[in-house]
């Protein structure tokens, strides 16, 4: 039976609120939230906790900057009143919803905030080739101390006990200045922490920071690192008895080629979109290993049925031995020409070409668009109704 999640950027979620009520969004209105998901058929909520580089809950990780936006008295009075991932879970439960708690791997800082142990670690980020920029936000994981850092924040998001962890491979990194503008070849690119250049001086004898070399050479050993650190990751939270669900993103990734890359947006390009790091992404391999337990294709923005046609292609959902699900993004934005009406039309073609094709169900993105018109409340809502066509 194909299964309705939903996501939920409780960070949108408050700030939907204080913009349209000018109220904190309180434990009895997520008690609610889950209320009406359990009505209208969701059968899994993955519930945002980290935001970009800080995090939505009551651990040792950074709460939220001083200065965040124009938001930060909303954001920082729910987090006074209560830990937002405890209740979540406590009314998951209670309305029988499945909830996974759901972080980024590679989005640690942009709008200029970043977590402070890399702000006092720069070089912990992927460095380019002269060692003078780091390209923010995107963790080096052949660091053991980057990686220990991440698994403690996970370590702590298990004992609070949802169903699973839903480890997201999107970034926001385009949105951050970008220091290489202009350069060219390899001087144009990141991944050369201290870590991954000795390793590629052990087995080629090349200096990488001097002389010439194979750039994909250095993405296999970056992609090994991420292997080690994902692998960790799964069996800390298989240790913990919980799932773990991967996520990626449409502009992150190539199925076909294995491969994770990271960049920004350049209009001078046919894609509008030029790589700043790759590295070797063995996804098949983490299912074949056990380390994943279901698969959310595709965090494009402007998703169309030809992009979801595409990406089921390649996935062949048949032959894979967990759960995929499709992702249909709403996000009501009416500068780009949304409507409540277009993104409902938009919402049931996705999911009818996903359940065609033989996706386990259907991510909706996000519940801001059903709660409150969007993250400014600038449309009408979407019916709840809609999500029982899924």
């Amino acid at each position: 039976m194909s299964q309705t999640i939903l996501n939920v950027d409780f960070g949108d979620s408050i700030i939907a609120l204080s913009h349209s009520e000018n109220k904190l969004y309180d434990i009895d209105r997520i008690d609610r939230f889950f209320a009406k998901c359990a009505e209208s058929g969701v059968d899994v909520v993955n519930w945002r906790v980290s935001e970009c580089g800080f995090s939505l809950s009551r651990t040792s990780q950074p709460q939220i900057a001083p200065g965040y936006l124009v938001h930060r008295k909303s954001l920082s009075g729910v987090l006074e009143s209560y830990d937002p991932p405890l209740e979540a879970v406590k009314a998951a439960k209670k309305h029988n919803v499945k909830i996974l708690l759901w972080i980024t791997l590679f989005d640690s800082a942009v709008f200029g905030l970043d977590d402070p142990f890399f702000r006092q670690n720069p070089d912990y980020y992927m460095m380019d080739r002269s060692g003078d920029h780091s390209f923010v936000g995107i963790p080096a994981y052949s660091e053991p101390d980057v990686r220990e850092h991440r698994l403690r924040e996970i370590r702590e998001l298990t004992a609070y006990g949802a169903d699973g962890i839903y480890l997201c491979m999107r970034s926001h990194c385009w949105c951050n200045p970008d220091p290489l503008a202009g350069k060219t070849g390899l001087d144009a690119m990141y991944g050369y922490d201290k870590i991954s250049a000795m390793e590629f001086q052990n087995r080629f004898g090349v200096n990488i920071l001097k002389e010439d070399f194979d750039y994909d050479a250095l993405a296999v050993i970056n992609g090994e690192y991420l292997t080690l650190f994902f692998s960790d990751v799964a069996r800390l939270i298989h240790e913990a008895g919980q799932e773990v669900w991967m996520g990626y993103g449409g502009t992150t990734g190539s199925l076909e080629e294995e491969s994770l890359s990271f960049g920004v947006k350049d209009a001078a390009t046919s894609n509008g979109w030029r790589p700043r790091v790759s590295m070797d992404w063995k996804w098949r391999e983490w299912i074949s290993d056990g380390l994943v337990d279901a698969v959310v294709q595709g965090l494009s923005m402007d998703l169309r049925d030809d992009d979801v046609c595409q990406m089921v292609e390649k996935l062949k959902p048949e032959e894979m031995s967990v759960p995929v699900f499709g992702f249909c993004s709403l996000l009501l934005n009416p500068s780009a020409g949304h409507t409540t009406n277009a993104l409902v039309e938009r919402m049931r073609r996705c999911l009818a070409i996903c359940e065609n094709r033989g996706f386990s169900g259907t991510v909706a993105h996000q519940s801001t668009d059903f709660e409150f018109g969007g993250i400014l409340n600038t449309q009408r809502p979407i019916p709840w109704s809609a999500l029982k066509s899924i």
